[in-house]
């Protein structure tokens, strides 16, 4: 049995069969972006039977271009991307079994480095949407075998690792709100200590149960919007584990397998309109897709060995497209020349009158003529032609 499985085994998780090389780590943050890789973690590079060894995968959206990131002899699990999709944080279970710490690695699995170092249990590890801190579940405040976990956060280089939650009770699979306010986490706050959807601040206060249901609830997952929550829980037909959705305040819970297999580890994608899961069929753990609604479910991993806990990279925004200027007025049109009659007049009344028809005055000449002195005799072009604005006009004068 790999160690990361053996977890879960600790969080009572309410399964009927579990293969070699299954695991309950899992993934858990996307944010608001176009759709990229997926991350999983397979047995599939360890298929001998008394292995049960994971490594961390990637894969396109739709299961191809499968790519092996990591490749010891631990067992890895829980892949989450950062939000910028440059980096993924994962869980590492020593070989010997003793504990297991976080460590983050690139995007191509190079640069692997390990940010906890404790003695007890470190894992579910999730970036914030700022990149600015990472939530885990630590088992450091509860000895082993003891069977309390809390929410601690650190700073992505490992510093700075605080316990938030402080609870006697056992709390597990942080989330993220998209704003980066809130972080939502199974606790075992119920009645009879039955695990639940319980939200809080980003700094640990104002823990309030949203699920309020017996069933074991469980591995919470905002909406890139922010409105839902997606979850699993065994509220299924024979305590079947199905992925259900519920608004943010923990209204609306709704269905979305509706199968009689085992679905579980929610993943919404960073467009909000898929999410991925891991199910149990034909005896085989593998990554599903489905629509938001529930429907068009599909198998994108399609291997026999175990795979599980999905996490979807998102890629950057196209940027904005900028609106368009706001409509001025139209383009102004230069009025037309309507060349005015001028004959008989004076020079200076004549320039005026042909500034006012638009036109320019042109050539003046002199020459002699009956008419009275200074006085235009003749004008070129005649007058009540339509011409281009500006146009010329010229005239000859008379002169004793």
């Amino acid at each position: 049995m790999p160690l990361l499985f053996a977890l879960a085994v600790v969080f009572a998780i309410a399964l009927t069969a579990f293969p070699p090389g299954s695991h309950t780590l899992t993934a858990q943050a996307a944010y608001p972006g176009l759709n990229g890789k997926i991350a999983f973690d397979s047995g599939r590079a360890h298929p001998e039977w008394d292995s049960h060894k994971s490594e961390i995968f990637v894969m396109n959206a739709d299961g191809s271009g499968v790519i092996q990131l990591t490749d010891n002899d631990a067992d890895e699990g829980s892949p989450d991307w950062s939000p910028d999709g440059t980096r993924i944080v994962f869980g590492r279970a020593a070989t010997s079994g003793a504990n297991s710490d976080i460590y983050v690695m690139n995007a191509d699995g190079s640069g692997q480095t390990r940010l906890t170092d404790d003695p007890a249990f470190d894992f579910w590890a999730v970036w914030s949407p700022n990149g600015t801190r990472i939530a885990f579940t630590s088992f450091r405040d509860s000895p082993w075998p003891g069977d309390t976990g809390d929410i601690f956060v650190m700073n992505p280089d490992g510093s700075g690792q605080t316990n938030l939650t402080n609870s006697a009770a056992d709390d597990y699979w942080p989330a993220w709100s998209p704003d980066g306010t809130k972080i939502a986490f199974t606790g075992h706050r119920g009645p009879a200590n039955d695990a639940e959807i319980v939200v809080m601040n980003a700094d640990g206060s104002a823990q309030t149960n949203l699920t309020n249901n017996p069933a074991y609830d469980n591995a919470p997952k905002w909406s890139p919007d922010g409105t839902k929550i997606a979850f699993a829980t065994n509220r299924g037909a024979g305590g079947t584990d199905e992925i259900f959705v519920m608004n943010a305040d923990g209204s609306g819970q709704a269905n979305l397998t509706n199968n009689v297999v085992h679905d579980f580890y929610p993943e919404w994608s960073p467009d909000g309109t898929k999410i991925a899961f891991t199910t149990i069929r034909n005896d085989n753990w593998e990554v599903y897709v489905m629509n938001a609604d529930g429907s068009g479910q599909t198998n994108l991993s399609n291997n026999p060995a175990a795979d599980a806990g999905p996490d979807w990279q998102a890629l950057p925004l196209p940027p904005p497209v900028a609106p368009p200027p706001p409509a001025g007025p139209p383009p102004q049109t230069a009025a037309p020349c309507l060349v005015p009659g001028v004959l008989g007049r004076t020079v200076r009344t004549a320039r005026t009158r042909i500034r006012r028809a638009h036109c320019t005055l042109g050539r003046v000449r002199y020459a002699h003529s009956a008419k009275p002195r200074g006085r235009v005799i003749r004008q070129k072009p005649r007058a009540g032609a339509r011409l281009r604005h500006g146009t010329r006009v010229n005239l000859v004068v008379s002169r004793h």
